[in-house]
């Protein structure tokens, strides 16, 4: 089902469509497809970082989806809008998704936030 609904997004065809299918599916993969999309407003849907955070933490604590853990740390650092910035949560997100999945992402990202001094 999955390939179905990035047809279906990739396509344009029928976003909503798409975006209800992946809330049903609530497997891992679809929360984390919907964190992204509602956290950067993809395919013509409104960005809605609170609602982005909720699919991403859900897929995080749930399926402990690394994309996820990674993805929350992102919206606590940059984000502002619906999420408090909170570089000592990102951080433990970051370190979390090195310690258990060795994530390269969140190496680069955690690199990032200790040059820009958010180490605490």
């Amino acid at each position: 089902m999955h390939e179905l609904v990035v047809l279906l997004l990739k396509g344009k065809r029928d976003v909503p469509r798409a975006v209800l299918l992946f809330a049903r599916a609530g497997d891992a993969r679809s929360m984390n497809n919907l964190g992204f999309i509602f956290a950067n407003g993809s395919y013509g849907v409104e960005k809605d970082v609170s609602l982005a955070y909720a699919f991403f933490e859900r897929s995080a604590s749930k399926f402990e989806n690394v994309y996820s853990t990674v993805g929350l740390g992102d919206l606590l650092m940059e984000r502002g809008d619906g999420v408090d910035k909170d570089t000592s949560a990102a951080l433990s997100l970051y370190q979390r998704a090195i310690d258990e999945h060795r994530c390269r992402h969140a190496m680069i990202r955690l690199g990032l936030l200790l040059e820009d001094g958010g180490g605490g």
